[in-house]
């Protein structure tokens, strides 16, 4: 059956909302692995003996990423304790075949892309391509395919955010952070 977007819509069977204990102890994982990264990016030189700004030290994006893998590790946590009203979203499910695709294009983009095609054009391409694989993958999965006008219009908005996306990670890199990107 087609909606009036020319979504195809059909019956999905239900899936577990369960969080596992898997859950629970990946986050707890991901919050004392963010927490060490913060703390030794902490230690890292800050270069202040040569007037440097503190925007350019060498610790901060790692700090900022660790921080970040902590948070969300402790949100997983906190997601998979029952009781707290906190359920991940439905459908959600853990996949062996999304944890593969995930690796081989983070591979393929820091292995193959990176180095041989300008920094910002991978990052595009790496972008739209996970953006567009998981839409059209979660769709199918939810057995709502997009067909006609509607996936042109998903091309367009993954065209878009990856471009932008691509375009700000440069630009704050090279001019904010002073990173020479590959």
């Amino acid at each position: 059956m087609v909606d009036d977007n020319g979504v195809t819509v059909s019956e999905v069977p239900p899936t577990s909302d369960q969080p596992t204990r898997a859950d629970a102890l990946m986050g707890l994982v991901f919050v004392f692995f963010g927490l060490v990264i913060a703390f030794e990016s902490w230690r890292m030189p800050r270069m202040e003996e040569f007037g440097s700004n503190i925007w350019s030290a060498p610790g901060v994006v790692p700090g900022m990423i660790g921080l970040c893998l902590a948070v969300m590790g402790f949100l997983l946590f906190v997601r998979s304790r029952p009781g707290l009203g906190i359920t991940p979203p439905k459908g959600e499910a853990g996949s062996k075949t999304r944890v593969l695709i995930t690796l081989a294009l983070c591979f393929g983009f820091a292995f193959v892309a990176v180095g041989l095609i300008p920094f910002v054009l991978a990052a595009f391409l790496f972008l739209f391509s996970f953006i567009m694989i998981f839409d059209l993958q979660d769709r199918r999965v939810e057995g709502r395919a997009l067909v006609g006008k509607a996936l042109l219009k998903r091309i367009a908005l993954a065209l878009v955010v990856a471009g932008v996306a691509a375009w700000v990670i440069t630009t704050v890199f090279e001019d904010i952070f002073y990173v020479r990107l590959p």
